[in-house]
């Protein structure tokens, strides 16, 4: 957040107080009882502090009422975030991709990722906040296009491992933004939830499993096309050194005679091994391309 946005104060002060229904910041109301407020949590009378020295914000008119009412904070600032979602009906959506690893006979790892959604600015049709659907009341159900996204708002309180298995079960997109600033202005909350993807992650996508299963298709399929000879062949390379009980690295030995006329190369990429005559690789060559996959391949000398 910028600083612009966060208000340094206490716990025991609110950030937002209720006035004919609505949650309204300390900035739209008249200083003092005449703020007409009350506390979103206890129900209590509001008194805005206006002064010159601290922040503006909102405190319980009577201490007994503050000692009493330790809800205050929270309450407040997650109804105001859903007030916000609910009136601006748009939430700002992290980027979700999941990655498949898996190896070759040559104990290679191989990476596919895939991106499930993009970063977006979510624009939603219908916004509707405490509605239960099934056996779970998430904080949020936005409807965009004839598809839901669940958002749960936490302040304190995180969304527990068995109302994510409930999610789950929905087959709904769910996420979960944590506010972890504890005093901010209506902007500021607006920015966060409306233009951020910070503290933002996701609990479920219906579209993961199918993402995932592709994904592993993707590794299938390369791995089949990979010859598992590696080995073999850098053994082979290397045995005019065994003799001699020397060991050289494969691209740090130079080339003997008998292998000016042939190169070898091994493409990092899927692993192909291959020969060329040295009139089509020379060694002034920089790069070559691999013949399986098409890969640029390093010329570098000694060929592997």
């Amino acid at each position: 957040m910028d600083g612009e946005y966060v208000l340094s104060i206490n716990e025991t002060s609110i950030p937002f107080g209720l006035k004919e229904g609505r949650l309204v910041d300390v900035s739209e109301v008249n200083k003092g009882l005449a703020c007409d407020c009350f506390c979103p949590c206890c129900g209590a009378n509001l008194q805005a502090r206006k002064g010159e020295i601290n922040q503006h914000h909102f405190a319980h008119v009577s201490s007994d009422d503050m000692k009493e009412c330790r809800g205050a904070l929270e309450t407040a600032i997650h109804l105001m975030a859903k007030q916000i979602i609910e009136e601006e009906k748009a939430f700002s959506v992290p980027e979700y991709a999941v990655t498949e690893t898996a190896k070759d006979l040559n104990g290679v790892t191989h990476r596919e990722t895939g991106i499930i959604e993009e970063q977006m600015l979510k624009q939603f049709d219908t916004v509707t906040s405490e509605s239960r659907i099934a056996d779970i009341r998430p904080d949020i159900i936005g409807e965009f296009n004839g598809e839901k996204l669940i958002i749960e708002i936490a302040v304190t309180s995180m969304v527990q491992q068995s109302k994510q298995k409930k999610i789950s079960k929905l087959g709904l997109a769910a996420l979960e933004i944590t506010i972890k600033d504890r005093f901010l202005s209506k902007d500021g909350l607006r920015q966060l939830l409306i233009k951020s993807t910070a503290d933002k992650k996701w609990l479920f996508h219906p579209k993961e499993k199918e993402q995932r299963r592709k994904l592993n298709e993707a590794l299938v399929s390369r791995i089949k096309r990979i010859k598992p000879q590696i080995r073999a062949v850098m053994k082979r390379v290397q045995q005019p050194y065994a003799k001699n009980k020397i060991s050289v690295p494969i691209r740090a030995r130079l080339p003997s005679k008998q292998e000016f006329d042939t190169r070898w190369f091994l493409c990092e990429a899927c692993r192909e091994i291959w020969s060329s005559p040295k009139e089509l690789a020379p060694y002034t060559l920089d790069k070559i391309d691999c013949p399986e996959c098409a890969h640029e391949v390093s010329t570098l000398p000694c060929g592997l």
